[in-house]
This record gives structure tokens, sequence and C-alpha cells, in this order.
């Protein structure tokens, strides 16, 4: 027995020293670098750590721990017990192992830890995830995962994998099943108070990345996946919900839906809607980022009309697509596109264009399945869906399917022979990490900033192309042009946080002859987001849009300026005089651009939002 004990004692130190390895990995591989990080910084990081850590291991030991009970009371099988117990512990080290490498890239894509959106994309996607990953240093993460799992495997084999000794049935071994079951429950939970541990008993800090080295990783992931599928409540009930109703009401008044200004010549246009992969305002010169990267669309924004001001409402395409399309916020911890039985109740742009007359269709190089797309576009009411499966298999050179030079070849030679008014969306996917593109570029270098800056100018360079070939086809003029990304992105610019809203400040722009000229060069600097274009587009092609609730009309001057977005549990709330930023982990704003101002207002404006937003999620 003293044997048995002594073995579960040196397992739960070994997994101790693993999660320590990992976060010496973590913080060595993001956080050591920043200029303000300090040895007292370090120490906290560990220190902090120590509750999650703790209650990580109890789940890890929690199987051998029932195997050793069980073992009690039949100790003749205690062989078959030694044989699962190693086996178990083995795998739990593996898997570990591979959790904290993904972390690493993970964190450096996203700013956020390994969660389960990130096992989604793993599971449903796994081809279009290896090519996520390829602009990560593949050697060194292979390396890294490598070393720690030898020095663990070792670590176990020398000094926790030692045999259950003979046990024989006594009532003083009965004992130690309630004692230890008592122990490893307290453990779990993280101590005797009245709620159990979460993620906000790791934060310490200011500094949102030393937080997240602080969280235990598995800890995480095992919370954000147990959420996903067991929580039916709203997790971020801020105010009450007559508040909440009224903070909406006043955000979207219904007395600004007919003052909306008519930009264009015609009441039928085409809508060509090209849907940016990653496209930042940082590398758009007419949205004040850099001149030299997307010069055309910034030529298109000049001539045409820029809205300059707007948010993406998430941080990925999942989130950005049903943004657009059926104008419904992101929701932070959850993803709508993934619940058919929810997205199938949102409202669809697509349908109630369809409703009028338009025939829409979807054009993307990838695999349309990718994230549940092409259930959530068949949903919406959009029957023709062109992906890599009709491309010729020589234009499949890109990890992602074809890259945007044939993406936009196809789209021409489809439009020729479609029905008017049509309603084409593309989305674009050369500007997906890893950056490659099939074209030698003017911007040298190989690291991640400039790889980026070549895909958006390569991207930049065929509209340009498909733009002056649809010149000549006899539907160009007749045709409204969008350009809008999916969601912003950390590159160029190196944003380390995943809040930072500058990251999610994006370009959009209406452009084509069809707008009238006296809106040509005009730039709208109401604040909106993602959500908007709904109303804003159907408003001039005078098609209700009242089931849009979360949309307004950026071309109303009567719209309330604000924008709201998401990231992994946390909001961003943008107004004319103030941005706050909250982490809702532990309901504390991370940034505040007026500190001279009291943040109350707009942070319960934020809070009310993101509350309705989820509870409308609930609901569907």
């Amino acid at each position: 027995m003293r044997q048995a004990i002594r073995n579960f004692f040196n397992l739960f130190l070994f997994w101790l020293f693993s999660f320590l390895l990992h976060r010496i990995v973590f913080v060595l591989y993001h956080i050591v670098k920043k200029q303000d990080f300090t040895f007292i910084d370090f120490g906290k990081i560990f220190w902090y750590s120590l509750p999650l850590d703790i209650s990580m291991t109890a789940y890890f030991i929690a199987i051998p721990l029932i195997l050793f009970f069980i073992s009690i009371l039949i100790p003749k099988s205690n062989s078959i017990f030694q044989f699962l117990y190693v086996r178990i512990n083995y795998t739990f080290i593996v898997l570990s192992s591979i959790t904290h490498t993904i972390d690493l890239h993970i964190y450096t894509e996203w700013g956020t830890k390994i969660n389960n959106r990130a096992i989604d994309f793993l599971i449903h996607s796994p081809s279009e995830a290896l090519a996520s990953s390829a602009s990560s240093p593949l050697f060194l993460g292979i390396s890294l995962f490598s070393i720690q799992l030898i020095c663990l495997l070792w670590l176990y084999k020398k000094y926790v994998s030692a045999p259950f000794e003979t046990l024989s049935f006594n009532w003083l071994s009965l004992l130690t099943i309630p004692l230890g079951t008592f122990i490893m429950i307290l453990c779990l939970r993280g101590g005797m108070q009245l709620a159990p541990i979460n993620q906000s008993a790791a934060y310490f800090s200011n500094n949102s990345s030393y937080n997240h080295a602080t969280v235990n990783t598995d800890w995480n992931l095992l919370s954000s996946m147990l959420q996903n599928n067991l929580n039916s409540k709203n997790p971020y009930q801020f105010v009450s919900d007559s508040m909440a109703t009224s903070t909406l009401a006043e955000l979207y008044p219904t007395t600004q839906k007919q003052n909306s200004e008519n930009i264009l010549t015609s009441k039928n246009p085409n809508v060509v809607l090209v849907i940016l992969e990653s496209f930042t305002s940082d590398v758009l010169g007419s949205f004040g980022g850099e001149a030299n990267v997307s010069p055309y669309l910034s030529k298109l924004a000049n001539e045409g009309i820029a809205f300059d001001s707007i948010y993406a409402s998430g941080d990925r395409t999942d989130k950005g697509l049903v943004a657009l399309l059926s104008g419904f916020p992101s929701q932070a911890v959850r993803s709508i596109i993934h619940q058919p039985d929810k997205f199938e109740k949102l409202p669809s742009m697509p349908q109630s264009m369809i409703n009028n007359g338009y025939q829409p269709f979807f054009i993307y190089g990838g695999e349309s399945e990718f994230a549940n797309f092409k259930s959530y576009l068949l949903a919406s009411g959009i029957h023709q869906i062109i992906d890599k499966n009709n491309f010729e298999s020589n234009q499949m050179n890109s990890k992602w399917g074809a890259h945007d030079g044939f993406l936009f070849d196809k789209l021409n030679t489809e439009l020729k022979n479609k029905q008017q008014p049509f309603f084409a969306i593309t989305l674009t996917l050369s500007s997906h990490e890893p950056f490659e593109i099939p074209i030698s570029s003017s911007f040298k270098g190989d690291d991640l900033p400039q790889l980026f800056r070549k895909s958006a100018n390569y991207t930049d360079q065929c509209i340009q192309h498909f733009m002056e070939v649809a010149k000549n086809e006899k539907w160009y003029k007749n045709t409204l042009f969008i350009f809008v990304a999916d969601h912003g992105h950390r590159l160029p610019k190196e944003y380390s946080t995943a809040f930072d809203f500058r990251k999610f400040r994006i370009p959009l722009i209406f452009s084509g002859e069809v707008i009238k000229p006296a809106f040509r060069g005009k730039r709208i600097h109401l604040l909106g987001s993602q959500t908007d274009l709904a109303a804003t587009l159907l408003s001039q092609l005078n098609i209700n849009h009242e089931q849009f609730r979360w949309s307004k009309d950026l071309l109303n001057p009567q719209s309330i300026p604000f924008a709201f977005y998401s990231f992994d549990n946390g909001f961003g709330w943008v107004n004319s005089n103030q941005t706050i930023v909250q982490d809702n982990i532990n309901n504390k704003i991370v940034y505040n651009s007026k500190p001279g101002i009291n943040p109350e207002t707009n942070l319960q404006k934020g809070r009310a939002y993101m509350q309705q937003v989820f509870k409308q999620y609930l609901a569907y």
C-alpha cells in the first residue's frame, strides 16, 4: 500500500513538472522577447499557475486512481490494472505534449490558447489546418515536441512507473477510497470554495500574454470543450435583461430606417461581393495603412465609396462569413456556423435577394466544406457553390486550393453567362497562412510580415486584372462591386494581443460605375461593423431588412456610430469617444483608449451587447 501511495505522489509531482516544462517553453517562445518582461514576472507566472496545474493534474490522475481503487477491491487483477495504468499515463503524456505544441502555433496566429474552436478546425478541416500551420517553423515545432516528449517519458519511466504492490483485501485499505476521492475532488475543483476553480484563478496581470502563459493549456482546452457541449446558460449575464434590451433599442432605433442616402443609378444592379481573406486596413494606403501593398484597392476606394471606420465582428472566417451574410455578430467562445439547428434560423441576405429576383452563387478556390461553410451557404439559399472541385487539377497550386488568380478568372467566366441581376459572393484565399503566392514579388524578405505583404499584394494584382477584364463585359456598368475583409490580422504590424482593436479594423469599399457620380470619392466615417453590410446593401436595393436586427445602415447619417467585436472570451466596444476592451474571464478592462474618461457607460453598453448576442445565439 505504501508503495502504491508513493507511486501516486510521484505521478502527481510528475504532472506538475510536465506543466512547468511546457510553460517554460511557452514563455521562451512567446514572452521572453518582450522588452518589459522581468524575472519577477517570470516567478509570478509560475506561482499563479499552480491552482490550475493542480486541478489539471487531478484530472490526469483520476482514471489511474479509479483503477487503483478497483485493485483494492479485486487484488487478484493487479497485473491487468498495472498494464492499463501505464498505457493510460503514456497516452496522456503524448496527448498533453501534442496539445502544448499545437498551442504554441495557435497562440502565434490567434493570440489565444488552444480551445474548442481549434479542435473543431483540426477535426473537420485537417488539410486546411495543416496549410494554416505551414507559416510556423515546422522543424522547430517538431524539435520542441520531441525534446519535451522524450524528456517526460524518461522521467516517467525512471521515477513513476512502479508496479502496484500485491494488495490483499482489508478494511484499512478500504479507507484509502473515500480519503483519496475527497482529496481528488478537492484538487479538481480547486478548493473548498462555493464556485469551482476557473481561469480567473490564474490571472494576475494587466498584460494578457502573462495571464495566458499562467493558464494551464490542458485545463483550458478541457474547459472549453465541456462548456461548448454542456453549457446552455448565458455565460455573459452582466446586466439586467431590461437594461440589455433598452441598450439595444438605443443602438438600433426604428426611426432611422427611411433616411438612407440613395447612392446607385440602378434599382436592380448586379452585386459582386468580394470577401478578402485576412485583409486588414493596415495594408491599404487609402485607409491609413501601407501605401504600396494594395495600391489598386486603394484606388478603388478613392474612386468609389470608402467606409473607413469598419471593424470585423470576429477573428476568423467562420465568424466573418455569418456576420456579413446574416448580419449576426460573433459569439466569442462559440461559432454558430458549426450548429445547423441554429444557423438555419438566421436571417439571410442571399435569401432576401432571391426573394427580389436575384440569382446568388458562391465561389471559392478552396474546400467549401471547410468550417461548415457549405451547409451554412446552402441554408442561406445559395444553391450554386463553386469550389476547388470545379477547378482544373493543375490550378490547385496552393495548400488551400486554387490561388486567387485562377479564382478571379473563374469568376469572370461564370459571370459571362449569368442571368441578371446576380449576386456573386467570392472568398479569396491567397492571403491566408502560409502566405504563399505563385509569382515573384517586389517585396523582399521571408519573415512573416513580408510574406503577408507579398500575399496581400498578389491578391490586389488579381483584383486589378479581374476588374480590367470585367470592364469589357456588358454586365459591368450595372454592377456594384463590394470589397470587404472576412477579418483583420495581427500582421504586418505584429500586434501582440488577441484583442488589439487595430487588428480588427478592416476595409469596406463600394465601387463601380453604378454609383452616382456625386458619391464617387466619398468617405463614410460612421463607425460600423461587418454586420452592418446587410442593412446598408439591402437598403440601397429597396429590400426590407427589418429581420437583420443587428445591422444598421451605414449610409444613413442618423445611424448610431459604434462597433462591437469579440475574440476568444472577450469583447471590444468602439464608439466616437472611447474604445473599451474587456476580458470576460475576469470581467476586467484590459484596454481603455481614453483613461481620463470614465469607462463605465461604454463598458455597460459593450456588456449589454455581448449579453444579448449570446442570448440570441442560445435562443436560435
